[in-house]
């Protein structure tokens, strides 16, 4: 997640920006000297994007590009996107899952 497009937040969602970026040293944080691949602002005003705890803060894929946590261990999660409004029942997801 990311406010600013240049680094890395340490609470919020999704829905305030995220980065790509190569994590050289595997720790979900973007270090001096780790090259930004992409940056994306924040959502429109009136939507969230949030995930649940395994996907809160991240994703990462190994190089065979299987998703994987900071210790190694499978990655596997669901990002929603809804309207702030308690009155629209509408949302997507996406799951992260081995397939």
């Amino acid at each position: 997640m990311s406010a600013t497009g240049t680094s890395c937040a340490a609470s919020g969602g999704w829905h305030q920006g995220w980065l790509v970026f190569h994590d050289v040293n595997n720790n979900a944080v973007l270090d001096a000297g780790e090259m930004v691949i992409l940056a994306r602002q924040a959502q429109s005003a009136g939507l969230l994007l949030t995930g649940n705890t395994p996907v809160s803060k991240y994703i990462s894929y190994s190089p065979s590009g299987a998703t994987k946590l900071i210790s190694g261990a499978f990655q596997a999660g669901t990002l929603t996107l809804c309207n702030e409004s308690a009155v629209s029942g509408a949302a997507r997801e996406v799951v992260v899952s081995s397939t």
